[in-house]
């Protein structure tokens, strides 16, 4: 949206109302990497802060914000489920140090090369849900992607399921940095 057709009260809320990421399944660990448990304090810090300023205050009894379908009101309800919804992750997340993992096989934390069967060179890192960003290469640990690589090594092919059919990647190199 331009800037144009935005309050002074919005500026920088899309900075502080992060976007939900995966779902984990229940029953599954919230594994998070260190980055990733300092991005989730900081983002319900962030939102915390927020709710109880007093630009807050005021947008809870101001009209309709421009540019938005949510009144004050139901902003304000979603910013507070957002809240409880990284306190519910925080709560419930397991930080694990990519650097306490074994270095010779893929697993949580690695970040991964392969070549696929076209000879595309792709690199992989195997993160939490919440830090997953696939264009960026950060897949979650629980995608189809990170399954087919978790527990393989340096040289192993593995192979990826996908709807239109299989794919073998080789695994070129794995760190964990």
């Amino acid at each position: 949206m331009s800037k144009a057709f935005t309050k002074e009260s919005d500026e920088g809320l899309d900075e502080v109302i992060p976007e939900p990421k995966d779902v984990l399944p229940e029953g599954v660990k919230n594994y998070v990497t260190p980055v990733g448990a300092k991005e989730l304090q900081d983002n319900l810090r962030k939102l915390e802060q927020f709710v109880s300023s007093d630009k807050a205050q005021k947008e809870k009894f101001s009209s309709i914000v421009e540019g938005s379908s949510l009144s004050p009101r139901n902003r304000v309800e979603s910013l507070n489920r957002r809240i409880r919804f990284l306190q519910n992750r925080i709560a419930n997340m397991v930080i694990v140090d990519p650097n306490s993992q074994d270095k010779d096989k893929v697993l949580f934390g690695a970040t991964v090369a392969v070549v696929d069967g076209d000879g595309n060179n792709v690199v992989y890192k195997i993160v939490g849900v919440d830090e997953s960003s696939p264009t960026d290469g950060k897949v979650s640990f629980i995608s189809p992607i990170a399954k087919a690589l978790i527990s393989a090594r340096e040289g192993d092919i593995v192979r990826l399921e996908l709807p239109e059919g299989g794919k073998e990647m080789e695994i070129l190199s794995i760190s964990y940095t």
